[in-house]
């Protein structure tokens, strides 16, 4: 599964690094739209790409990264399996060299589809699918075409599409419909952005450091799939409710001490749920 970027941009370089931890599995594919691309520009476009992947945990059940080029024709630079480090992942995506003339977007994700997101190629099927296009979108493919093999692409909506757009001519119009939903979080484009801002924004993405609603999750609890798993002794969706003894809570006033709910007089039970006064005639 994979991580596609489709890119023209004309910004600054960016600084500092993306990710410092495991973000479970995942795989990512660059794919470089370099049609309109001066050297120098690219060369930025290449940095962006660089620091999204430094110090990310790269590995067989970890990240894995690709990447693909396209102009008038389409590259594989590497795939998904080629390398097992953000050194060595990073030192290839520095070697790439731009393409140009006009650019064919239909058959570049047709590319991706086909043969970059393969078993063979290194795709794995429980990993995080991501993809992100980063592109001015001046494209001579026909929209048709193009929409035929997102579809394809996007398969049963488990893959994540990124679009990051920075030309001022760009057909959004045909971006947002490559884009997965909200736009709000998969499309970035805006001519005065900067590579950073799209670092920024993507890292929280890539390697969320809170779990669902919850900055954390507390007490040991431990974040699956979006959801604190709390340790014993502990409830509540961030795991901060303390439980009492085997009870959720103490109820009909009942209150917790040493770890057992001490009850009213008139209230029996381990967690104080029997009221043992006459019910009111």
């Amino acid at each position: 599964m994979g991580i596609i970027t489709y890119l023209c941009i004309y910004t600054c370089l960016i600084t500092g690094t993306l990710c410092t931890q495991n973000c479970g599995k995942i795989d990512l594919l660059f794919v470089f739209d370099t049609s309109c691309f001066h050297r120098n520009e690219f060369k930025e476009l290449k940095a962006m790409a660089m620091q999204i992947v430094n110090n990310i945990e790269i590995g067989d059940d970890k990240v894995r990264v690709g990447a693909m080029t396209f102009a008038r024709r389409i590259s594989v630079n590497f795939h998904l399996n080629r390398y097992s480090s953000w050194q060595s992942v990073s030192n290839a995506i520095r070697w790439i060299r731009p393409q140009f003339g006009p650019d064919y977007l239909h058959k570049a994700i047709r590319k991706v589809n086909r043969n970059m997101l393969r078993a063979s190629s290194g795709d794995r099927p429980d990993a995080r699918n991501i993809i992100i296009f980063v592109t001015n979108a001046l494209t001579r493919s026909r929209s048709s075409l193009i929409i035929n093999d997102v579809d394809s692409l996007k398969g049963n909506g488990e893959t994540e599409i990124y679009v990051l757009c920075f030309g001022p001519k760009a057909n959004y119009q045909i971006l947002r419909y490559i884009a997965s939903d909200p736009d709000s979080q998969y499309m970035l484009c805006d001519p005065s952005a900067s590579f950073l801002q799209f670092v920024t924004q993507f890292k929280e993405l890539l390697c969320p450091t809170g779990c669902g609603s919850c900055s954390e999750c507390q007490n040991g609890g431990v974040c699956v799939a979006g959801e604190c798993q709390c340790a014993n002794g502990f409830r509540g969706d961030c795991c901060d409710t303390p439980l009492c003894g085997t009870c959720l809570e103490c109820v009909n006033n009942g209150t917790c001490i040493n770890n057992a709910c001490a009850c009213p007089w008139f209230v029996t039970g381990v967690c104080c749920e029997t009221d043992e006064r006459c019910p009111v005639m």
